[in-house]
């Protein structure tokens, strides 16, 4: 496999590539965007009851209760509720609106509360962080996600969650949790641990939709009334060995922090995948300006292992912001590979739209005057379709 293809396999990412998970992350796969199963999965055909979110929340995102990291507690998996459900309360006071893929958290969060039984015991607190977030699945619904949570200095973390289809929101409406598409969660347990210790969900119910707007700046407010039944935490298929070992070996550098000149190479590098085959003649069209890859001075640091940072202005156009992280991308047959993201819209060629754009640079070959690396834009047509457009770069000491 060539240094090029193997890079243009790890761009195709899903949402949430704003920060680095432990260890270095995890390569994304082609068409690897979150993947719910038909409403019917979701409930188990007899005996208990079974629930399953209708959304994977991104990878990368805040801790309800002012940590950023992981989701906390969490999952796209299916629970099974194990006992009988409690009525339980949860209120979301002016939770803010926060567009997750700018990586930009909002100025202030809101507030929340709530109040829920699990196996007999009570857990209730008030004057939670709060916030609301819009979410798409990989079928074309668009999901909003209404999270809170505190965490206290034991490092013991409450949250609460609750997600409906994004089309129900409307202020002084009133809307029926089912099981399916609209569910609310609560769990609690040690902010560090992989699972929670407790954890319940509530099928059956209302969210009501008090005050608020989802748009940019906005606000929500509302309140939860359902029963809470404890559920089974999906067993994390780790342990039974069932997910997929971290990757061998360790990242490999030869790269210099300091002050470096952008530059790009205008020729168009094109692969097209799935029903988009064929049709690259129209995807070399794409030129840097169209990406808005442009060159420029560049600050280059090297915060840990891991990552390499780049900084300048000649980044914001086609990364929309001045600096970009790098993160090592965990393949041990080229272990120099750096890839930052960041998430794009528009239209492009063939009826596609921009999913990403990406830069990548391979730190195992630089020297102390030229790093040699890539950039380009994924572009996908909404169902298994999708080309990367690529174009060479060089980081050049001055």
């Amino acid at each position: 496999m060539s240094l090029r293809t193997c890079t243009f396999i790890l761009m195709i990412a899903a949402l949430g590539a704003c920060a680095s998970q432990g260890g270095g992350p995890q390569s994304p796969d082609p068409g690897s965007d979150p993947q719910p199963a038909s409403p019917a999965s979701w409930r188990a055909p007899d005996a208990t009851p079974a629930v399953r979110p209708p959304i994977s929340v991104p990878a990368a995102g805040r801790v309800p209760g002012g940590q950023t990291g992981v989701m906390l507690f969490f999952s796209g998996d299916e629970f099974e509720l194990t006992g009988d459900p409690v009525p339980g309360t949860m209120s979301f006071d002016g939770a803010a609106v926060w567009d997750w893929a700018s990586c930009e958290e909002p100025a202030a969060f809101g507030t929340g509360s709530f109040a829920v039984t699990v196996g007999e015991v009570a857990y209730a607190a008030s004057g939670t962080e709060s916030f609301a977030v819009a979410i798409p699945d990989d079928a074309g619904t668009d999901y909003l996600l209404l999270a809170q949570g505190v965490v206290d200095a034991a490092g013991t973390a409450q949250v609460g969650y609750v997600i409906v289809p994004l089309a129900d929101f409307a202020v002084g409406a009133t809307v029926a949790l089912d099981g399916t598409d609209r569910v609310a969660l609560f769990a609690a347990g040690p902010v560090d641990a992989a699972a929670p210790a407790v954890a319940a969900a509530a099928v059956t119910g209302t969210v009501t939709f008090v005050a608020g707007s989802l748009d940019a700046g906005g606000t929500v407010t509302a309140t939860v009334s359902g029963d809470f039944g404890p559920i089974a935490w999906p067993e994390d298929p780790c342990e039974s060995g069932e997910c997929e070992p971290p990757p061998d070996g360790e990242p490999t550098s030869t790269l210099t922090a300091g002050a470096y000149n952008l530059g790009y190479d205008a020729t168009a590098h094109v692969l097209c995948e799935g029903a988009l085959v064929g049709r690259e003649a129209e995807f070399e069209a794409v030129t840097l300006a169209d990406a808005g890859f442009i060159g420029g001075p560049i600050d280059v640091t090297v915060p840990d292992v891991y990552r390499v940072t780049l900084s300048g202005a000649a980044l914001e156009a086609g990364f929309g912001a001045p600096t970009l992280d790098l993160d090592w991308a965990g393949d041990p047959e080229f272990p120099g590979i750096f890839v930052g993201f960041a998430l794009q819209d528009g239209t492009g060629p063939a009826g596609t739209m921009r999913a990403l754009s990406y830069l990548y640079v391979d730190a195992a070959s630089a020297t102390a005057t030229l790093v040699r690396g890539g950039a380009g834009l994924d572009f996908e047509d909404g169902r298994d379709g999708y080309c990367t457009v690529d174009f060479d770069l060089t980081l050049t000491a001055p």
